[in-house]
């Protein structure tokens, strides 16, 4: 249990701080919730679907970090025994998703839907038994290559037919049980140096100037399949939040601009200076980056916001009828207020002192910029002159903006 000791204390701290401050969110939560009264049919698939997914979608987060050689580095170079090593980096991934990402939701759904304690103690197995099997498929995809790509989706396919269709919970946790088996197996025979997957060097300065800055924000896109499979997310959204609003028939005018500024929530690409620690140290050393690089990381971000407004201007159209002019300038306006906000908190306000990615692309901070715009879409329904009065706001902004963003950029260091 040594690697399992001394990565549990590089991922929560030395006096375990962040676990005991997740259990405290997470009793928040609960208390809340519970305490106010709020009720909600939650189907028990739902509740085991979410937790299985969620945690396994958190622990491929983890494992595919590129930030996990700076761990692994003194880990791999000493002698280790191999089981003690598969043991800690599973086992301290896991309990770390688990309490301080998924445990928070799970609470939310135990405060709102009120299920049995049989249900309760199966969320928590099925999260952390997701855990324990994505870290096996996470093996298998990088050990057998095509035949590993295979049998991850046929084991993936199962274990979800097991809890979306059986008849009963007797099934569902037999499928659980039986995959986290094959999951132990899986661990027990793979090489625990398929972990430790390091990285080239940043050389940040390097980076930003060959091929460009927009190069540059593709080759961190290109890093980590996070930054396109949120943005593909974030599309299908798009497309079923018109069929989610549609009971609501007098109501468009309000989902329409309310659903853009949900859709905002692109938190990866809203959080590459944070990202990539080597290239903020470097820009924040050059002068000018205000204009060389800020306001271009804008428009990347304003571009990405538009393609994926537009597709929900789009599926709106077919779905819940035509869409006009004024539809058009809201995802201008949106689009580029977000991009404004997003790319200000980013130089301003960088997420320092996160030790995963998870950490970083769940921090509490992503919900900032969609809350406030969700905001500005219910005040554009309720007149027009409002949106009028948005488009002149944003003028001055546009204008403003350089000479907001500059100063000498010097944050707290990290630690």
């Amino acid at each position: 249990m040594r690697v399992f000791s001394v990565l549990a204390k590089q991922l929560f701290g030395a006096d375990f701080k962040k676990a005991k401050n997740a259990l405290f969110i997470s009793v928040i939560i609960f208390s809340s919730i519970f305490g106010s009264g709020a009720q909600m049919a939650i189907a028990q698939k739902v509740l085991f679907l979410t937790a299985s997914v969620f945690s396994a979608g958190i622990m491929m987060q983890m494992l595919t970090s590129k930030h996990n050689d700076e761990m692994f580095l003194g880990l791999f170079s000493l002698p280790f025994e191999a089981a003690d090593c598969k043991i800690g980096v599973v086992g301290s991934f896991t309990l770390y998703a688990v309490l301080t990402k998924s445990l928070p939701v799970l609470m939310l759904f135990f405060a709102l839907s009120r299920p049995d304690p049989v249900q309760v103690a199966l969320a928590l197995v099925f999260a952390v038994a997701a855990c324990i099997q994505m870290a096996a498929w996470f093996c298998l995809l990088h050990s057998a290559k095509v035949l590993g790509v295979l049998a991850d989706l046929l084991w993936i396919a199962a274990l979800l037919c097991s809890i979306l269709f059986a008849p009963n919970l007797y099934i569902t946790a037999g499928a659980m049980a039986a995959g986290l088996i094959l999951a132990c197996i899986v661990l027990a025979v793979s090489d625990p140096y398929v972990f430790y997957r390091q990285y080239s060097s940043s050389h940040a300065g390097r980076k930003h100037h060959a091929g460009g800055i927009f190069a540059y924000f593709f080759r961190i896109m290109r890093s980590n399949a996070s930054y396109v499979t949120n943005s593909i997310f974030l599309c299908a959204l798009a497309v079923f939040l018109p069929f989610l609003t549609k009971q609501f028939e007098d109501a468009g005018s309000f989902f329409l601009p309310v659903g853009l500024g949900l859709l905002l929530l692109n938190t990866p690409l809203c959080t590459m200076i944070s990202y990539d620690r080597d290239t903020e140290e470097v820009l924040r050393m050059m002068p000018g980056q205000e204009t060389a690089y800020v306001l271009k990381y804008n428009l990347f971000i304003f571009v990405f916001d538009v393609l994926i407004e537009l597709v929900y201007l789009v599926a709106w159209h077919f779905i819940r009828g035509a869409v006009g002019v004024t539809e058009l300038i809201w995802v201008l306006l949106f689009s580029l207020q977000g991009s404004i906000f997003c790319s200000f908190l980013e130089w301003r306000f960088p997420i320092l002192n996160w030790k995963t990615d998870p950490d970083l692309w769940h921090h509490p901070r992503k919900y900032i910029v969609p809350g406030v715009m969700m905001v500005f879409g219910g005040l554009l329904s309720l007149s027009p002159l409002v949106t009028w009065i948005w488009a002149g706001v944003l003028v001055l902004e546009m204008i403003a903006y350089p000479y907001i963003m500059m100063g000498d950029g010097r944050m707290p260091a990290r630690s």
